[in-house]
C-alpha cells in the first residue's frame, strides 16, 4: 500500500490532493547533500515506545449502515499497510510515528516515533518503509522494535512508497523521478525520471505506475528494464491508484472523476464521475473504493459495470484500504479511520 501523503494542516491537504498545477505543493526542507546510492544506519533507540492510547468510539451515528465500526487513533492518520501478519499499521501525518493497531477493534498495540511528517508507507521483507515528507528521507524500521535499520535520503519528498517485484518504489513529489530501491542493500538500484509533479504510485505484474500530477499524465514503467513503456494523457490530473484484474484505476483530484485504465492497450476505456474529490483508492471485496476528501463522500464503484453507489461518511477521508473483510478509511483531517463492510448497503 499503499500509499502518503497531506495538510500542513489545510494548505498540505491541497497540495497533497489536488490538481497538479493549480495547487500548491509541500515546503519542503532542503534537500540532502548526501549520494542517493548512500544510506545510513540509525542507532536503535535504548527503549521501546508506549503504545498510543487508542480508543474506539461509536462515531457511526447517522452514518450508512455498511460504516460497521470506527476508532480514534491519533493525529491526522494518513497512510495505511497491512504486514505479512495481517496486522494494519497507520502513519500519524500530525505525531511524527507509526502505529499498529488491532485489525478487530482498531486499537493499538504499538507506536513507534518516525521523523518529521510521516506518511507513505510500505511493507517489504520483514521491514516498514516509512517516507517522511519533513525531512525527504525514507525510513526502514523493524517492526517487531521499532528500531530504524536504514535511513535512505532521496532529496525530494517522498510522496508514495510502493512494494513492487521485491524492490521499493518511491515517487518524489518535486524531484521528478522514480526510485527503485533493493532491500538487499538499502542502496538506490535505478532512477527514472517522469516530467512534472508526482504523486501516487501502483503496481500490476510486470510494471509500476505513476500519476504525473502537473503534466496530466499516466506513466508506466517496466520492472524489467526500469524503463519507460507507456505514456496515457489524461483530461485531468491523475493523484492516486487502485488495480483490480485486467483494470488500472486512478483519480483525478481536480476533476472530480474516476478513470479506467486497461493495461493490455495503455487506454483509458471508462471515466465515473466522482460528486466530491476523489483521493487514494482502494480495491476490496469486488467493487473499487474512492474517499472523497471535501464532502466525506466514499464512492464504491463495481467493475463490472463501472455504477457507483455513494455512502456518506465525513469531511477529510484520504485513504481507504482494504484489512480483512473490511475496508478502513482513514480521516486525514481529524483523527479517526473508519470501518466499512463490502457486503452491506447493497
Amino acid at each position: 500500500m499503499k500509499r502518503t501523503w497531506l495538510l500542513a494542516v489545510a494548505a498540505l491537504v491541497v497540495a497533497a490532493c489536488g490538481g497538479g498545477d493549480d495547487t500548491a505543493a509541500y515546503s519542503t526542507t532542503a534537500a540532502p547533500t548526501t549520494s542517493l546510492a548512500t544510506t545510513t544506519t540509525v542507532a536503535a533507540p535504548t527503549t521501546t515506545v508506549a503504545p498510543t492510547t487508542t480508543t474506539t468510539l461509536d462515531l457511526t451515528a447517522g452514518l450508512d449502515e455498511s460504516v460497521v465500526g470506527a476508532a480514534r487513533v491519533g493525529i491526522q492518520p494518513c497512510a495505511l499497510e497491512v504486514d505479512d501478519a495481517g496486522f494494519p499499521w497507520v502513519t500519524m501525518y500530525g505525531k511524527a510515528e507509526v502505529v499498529k493497531l488491532d485489525p478487530s477493534t482498531g486499537a493499538a498495540l504499538a507506536s513507534f516515533p518516525t521523523g518529521p511528517t510521516p506518511c507513505g508507507i510500505a511493507y517489504l521483507d520483514g521491514s516498514l518503509w516509512v517516507g517522511q515528507l519533513g525531512s525527504d528521507n525514507l525510513v526502514r524500521m523493524d517492526p517487531a522494535t521499532g528500531d530504524v535499520l536504514a535511513e535512505i535520503p532521496l532529496q525530494a519528498d517522498p510522496w508514495d512508497v510502493q512494494p513492487a517485484e521485491g524492490s521499493v518504489w518511491v515517487a518524489r513529489r518535486l524531484g521528478g523521478s522514480v526510485l527503485r530501491i533493493d532491500p538487499a542493500t538499502n542502496d538506490v538500484v535505478a532512477e527514472v525520471d517522469v516530467a512534472g509533479t508526482l504523486s501516487g504510485l501502483a503496481s500490476t505484474p510486470g510494471a509500476v505506475w505513476v500519476a504525473a500530477e502537473s503534466a496530466r499524465q499516466v506513466v508506466r514503467i517496466d520492472t524489467a528494464t526500469d524503463e519507460v513503456t507507456a505514456i496515457i494523457e489524461l483530461p485531468g490530473s491523475p493523484v492516486w491508484f487502485a488495480t483490480t484484474a485486467g483494470a488500472v484505476w486512478v483519480s483525478g483530484a481536480n476533476t472530480g472523476e474516476v478513470w479506467r485504465i486497461d493495461p493490455a492497450i495503455d487506454e483509458v476505456v471508462a471515466t465515473i464521475p466522482i460528486n466530491d474529490k476523489p483521493l487514494d483508492l482502494a480495491a476490496a471485496g469486488g467493487y473499487v473504493w474512492v474517499p472523497g476528501q471535501t464532502e466525506g463522500i466514499l464512492t464504491r464503484i463495481d467493475p463490472s459495470t463501472n455504477e457507483a453507489r455513494e455512502i456518506e461518511l465525513v469531511p477529510g477521508i484520504f485513504v481507504a484500504e482494504p484489512v480483512g473483510e473490511l475496508v478502513w478509511v482513514t480521516d486525514f483531517s481529524g483523527a479517526d479511520v473508519y470501518f466499512v463492510d463490502p457486503t452491506l448497503g447493497e
